[in-house]
């Protein structure tokens, strides 16, 4: 994948997010997007940088280090390298932009085939899956669509109900509802803990990502 191409995934990643997260909301920046985040208690600004030469990144490596709860993050086709910016601590340097064509994702189950653990609360653009295991929560997860593309946000499974497939199908059941809703794409970015199960189910690495925030900010709890 080159610059462009890893640009335009990266805006359609960046559309797709913010309407898994309702209030939140992005701006084109020179070299990138400006995502103004809402419900964390980490950060609120989030600057995303394809590529960025080294000049850019102090750019806007300055406002990130004075800034508490304003964020920096870096995606290239290749690991960085590169020292971390003066000003900056490098968070975290090992997710990955993944994506992968849906159709790989809804052969297990569709949402509705278990109505009583399948709890589903959806717009036009966004859905937002709950799975029970019993009467506990085993996993919850988002999609929000942008065109074809369907950007999958928060997926988690509960630490007692792990190794028994609820990330499988709750990821077979978002993406069998992207596609009833006309996604063809879908897009991710996966912590290290998770590029294992989306490598399993035919996610590809796209880009590796990079996030800094300021070396003197301590992050809330």
């Amino acid at each position: 994948m080159d610059t462009p191409e890893l640009a335009d995934l990266t805006a359609r990643w960046i559309e797709g997010w913010v309407r898994c997260r309702p209030g939140s909301g992005a701006r084109r920046v020179d070299g990138g997007w400006e995502v103004a985040v809402v419900g964390s208690q980490k950060r609120h600004v989030e600057t995303v940088l394809v590529e960025p030469d080294p000049a850019l990144l102090e750019a806007y490596a300055a406002p990130a280090a004075a800034e508490p709860g304003r964020w920096v993050s870096v995606l290239t086709v290749a690991p960085r390298t590169d020292p971390v910016p003066a000003g900056l601590e490098l968070l975290l340097d090992r997710e990955q932009m993944m994506s992968a064509p849906l159709a790989v994702l809804v052969a297990e189950e569709a949402p509705g085939t278990h109505p009583r653990d399948l709890l589903l609360d959806a717009s036009s653009t966004r859905c937002r899956l709950t799975l029970l295991d019993g009467d506990e929560v085993a996993a919850r997860g988002t999609v929000g669509l942008y065109g074809t593309t369907a950007v999958f946000d928060q997926i988690g499974t509960e630490e007692a109900h792990r190794r028994r497939g609820h990330g499988s199908r709750l990821m077979a059941a978002l993406g069998a509802w992207a596609v009833e809703h006309g996604a063809r794409e879908g897009v991710l970015v996966a912590s290290v803990e998770g590029q294992a199960l989306y490598t399993r189910l035919g996610w590809s690495t796209a880009a590796h990502l990079a996030t800094f925030r300021g070396s003197g900010v301590s992050a809330p709890g």
